[in-house]
């Protein structure tokens, strides 16, 4: 590696580095700012962070995917669905060649989506992303958001037999894999205080018990 090349990927790590704890910081951020309703505020978006350009000056596309794709859920939640759209569509064509993160990216696009009224597009991906799933597949695979989106997009297209079916699934799964968890309060965490999960487990709740 010439001393260029060495300078120039060392400076793109450096600068991943500093910048990913903001990155965590604004999405804690942006996800309080979207609970709290406040719509009176004005938008709130981080896109223009650098992260995912270190990585890909870095020619890192696994982490460049990875950071866009966070991103585009941070401007999702704030409400900027149009930049959401633009960073989660990145983040997929970057994860394409990356099967453990690409089923997650394809999940997050579809969340977009459906944020936007796409609903029968969103729930194209979110179909094909359920289907990218491998058994055994690792948390970073994101399988919870996958599943949960999946089942979001069904109910919003009126699918509600389907949706149901599809959201008890993604709570047994859930709750499988907590039970791998011996501390009950680690687990506890886990399905309750992970969003996703939360959600996953409140839907399944509210799906069974209405039919």
């Amino acid at each position: 590696m010439s001393r260029p090349e060495a300078f120039h990927q060392s400076n793109a790590i450096e600068t991943a580095r500093d910048e990913a704890p903001r990155c965590h910081r604004d999405r804690d951020a942006a996800e309080q700012h979207a609970d709290e309703g406040r719509e009176d505020e004005e938008p709130f978006s981080v896109a223009d962070g650098g992260t995912h350009f270190a990585f890909e000056a870095y020619g890192s596309s696994r982490m460049a995917g990875a950071s866009r794709m966070y991103l585009a859920s941070i401007d999702c939640a704030a409400g900027d669905l149009e930049r959401a759209e633009v960073g989660a569509r990145a983040a997929a064509d970057l994860l394409s060649t990356v099967p453990p993160l690409h089923p997650q990216a394809l999940a997050t696009l579809a969340r977009v989506l459906l944020a936007r009224g796409s609903v029968t597009d969103a729930l194209a991906l979110a179909r094909s992303a359920v289907a990218e799933l491998s058994p055994g597949d690792r948390p970073e695979s994101g399988e919870a958001r996958v599943r949960l989106v999946l089942a979001e997009a069904l109910s919003a297209a009126g699918l509600g037999e389907e949706a149901a079916r599809v959201i008890v699934e993604a709570r047994d799964v859930l709750v499988a894999r907590a039970s791998s968890i011996a501390a009950p309060d680690l687990r506890a965490r886990f399905l309750l205080a992970v969003p996703d999960n939360a959600r996953t487990i409140a839907l399944a709740l509210e799906w069974t018990v209405s039919d």
